[in-house]
């Protein structure tokens, strides 16, 4: 992005975001610990939808910029940046990987990027010692089934965030 117009800037840092995060994530993913794979790789969906929509709209980007300025500023941006108007937008302008991004996002929150019992669950182990007593676990490192698992998720989302970036910024990924 190292010639970027001004009105995709904004698009431009979130895209440069969601590939950190999604180097973060890698690592998580590799060392196995996947609850915390699925907290950014939601951060990874949101912040490459929140560049597109901002790309598409003055409104949303001039927002996005004000949300620091004030508490007027935050509620507008809030109010605009609403998760179900934003990915409804990108399914149906985006038929072709919309849906599978939505799906990912919703699968990413089942799996930790909410705290919720099967998110949970899945990095933690309960086990009865007694008639009234259990010992608890923190699962750190998932086995190798449940590392490729989580890389191949990682990499299906990399694909929806690239077709985004096309959308944005096509023009500046040519390989020439």
């Amino acid at each position: 992005f190292h010639e970027v117009d001004e009105a995709r800037q904004v698009s431009a840092q979130l895209f440069m975001r969601a590939f950190g995060t999604y180097r973060a994530a890698s690592r998580l993913a590799l060392s196995g610990q996947l609850f915390e794979t699925f907290v950014l790789l939601r951060s990874i969906i949101e912040s490459s939808a929140y560049a597109w929509k901002c790309a598409r709209s003055d409104e949303h980007r001039k927002a996005w910029l004000a949300r620091a300025d004030d508490e007027e500023g935050r509620k507008a941006s809030k109010k605009l940046f609403k998760w179900v108007d934003i990915m409804g937008e990108i399914k149906d302008e985006c038929p072709r990987f919309g849906p599978a991004m939505s799906e990912a996002y919703d699968k990413s929150i089942d799996l930790g990027a909410h705290p919720n019992v099967e998110g949970i669950q899945l990095s933690s182990d309960v086990k009865q010692t007694g008639k009234d007593k259990f010992e608890l676990s923190a699962i750190y490192m998932h086995g190798a089934d449940a590392v490729l698992l989580a890389v191949l998720e990682l990499t299906k989302v990399m694909n929806y965030v690239y077709q985004l970036m096309i959308q944005v910024v096509g023009e500046r990924m040519q390989i020439g």
